[in-house]
């Protein structure tokens, strides 16, 4: 089996002031997501909604670091800074949400690993049955509608899903994650990326099953690709490495001002990632590890100065600390 493509094709880039250029498609754009927003019976935060949307997101990008207020427990007062979330502008927020991304899948990935394990162990061991760790990249052809594309992938993933369960006689654990790179001619090229644990099926049937998912749903298969591992530590790593490498570069479409507009429109109010029932681990660690309290926010604008702010803090028997905080 072969490993996982890239399928990025040669560096394409818009001539212009890449930040002019986004803004002035975003807002070329934004009345038909403003009509998706408030719908056939709107009501008051439709419309407010649809009102934010339509402010410039490269004015949001660049207040992205700037402080908001202060996180207090009951040893420390830390900073709090306003994070953007606008990852097709900001490399900060694009990089930060991959390294998050990975942190949770290999978390995800480990405690799902134990589990099918422990499963086939119970089944008794079967031969060729062990769980093995699967990176899937499914595409199809574009059709230079990025939302019909992925809606297109989305549905047939469901089909295939289907199938699967079917052939296994229950669920397998998966995440799955959709990317968009620019494609022939920079129209954009939509596709996705799964990892997950499978024990032994047959890739030609799993093949055929997902052209067939793709046909009935309107779209032409153009790539199957399929890798499988031992579910060991270190195919792990890799595999949430895989996944997290694979949405940030999906998220960095700075060179194509124009085609991250669309496709954040395009996107609107949709599922970057999604995973099985029962994927994701919750942590409920407390959020300071010197006292173990619970953070209270406070907004910046709450106290005039700092001393006011030093005083407030005593009052509640905090000790203050100059340790600075990244708002992570």
């Amino acid at each position: 089996m072969s490993a996982p493509v890239d399928l990025d094709h040669e560096p394409i880039t818009e001539k212009g002031d890449r930040p002019t250029l986004y803004d002035e498609a975003w807002a070329e754009l934004v009345p038909q997501l403003q009509q998706r927003i408030r719908g056939r019976q709107p009501r008051k935060w439709h419309h407010d909604r649809a009102r934010a949307v339509a402010k410039p997101r490269t004015l949001r990008a660049e207040q992205c670091g700037t402080q908001v207020g202060w996180l207090y427990c009951g040893c420390k007062r830390r900073p709090m800074y306003d994070r953007c979330r606008v990852r097709d502008l900001c490399e900060s927020c694009r990089s930060r949400w991959s390294k998050r991304a990975y942190a949770r899948s290999i978390k995800a990935l480990r405690e799902q690993g134990e589990l099918e394990w422990y499963r086939w162990e119970k089944e008794g061991r079967r031969p060729g049955m062990r769980p093995a760790l699967v990176l899937l990249t499914l595409t199809i052809r574009d059709s230079g509608d990025l939302a019909r594309d992925e809606g297109i992938l989305k549905a047939a993933w469901h089909d295939w899903r289907a199938w699967l369960r079917g052939r296994l006689g229950r669920s397998w654990p998966y995440e799955l994650r959709v990317e968009v790179t620019p494609g022939t001619g920079g129209l954009g090229h939509v596709h996705l990326h799964a990892i997950g644990l499978l024990p032994w099926v047959s890739w030609e049937d799993a093949n055929a099953a997902w052209r067939r998912a793709v046909s009935r749903k309107g779209g032409h298969s153009t790539q199957w690709d399929i890798s499988a591992t031992r579910a060991s530590v270190d195919g792990m790593r890799r595999a949430a490495r895989y996944l997290a490498k694979y949405s940030a570069k999906g998220e960095d479409l700075r060179h194509l001002p124009t085609l991250a507009a669309s496709w954040r429109v395009a996107h609107y109010g949709r599922r970057t990632t999604t995973a099985s029932r029962g994927w994701w681990v919750q942590s409920f660690t407390p959020p300071c590890d010197s006292c173990g309290a619970w953070t209270d926010f406070v907004l910046a604008t709450r106290f005039d100065d700092d001393d006011e702010a030093q005083a407030w803090f005593e009052s509640i028997g905090g000790i203050m600390s100059t340790e600075d905080y990244d708002g992570t």
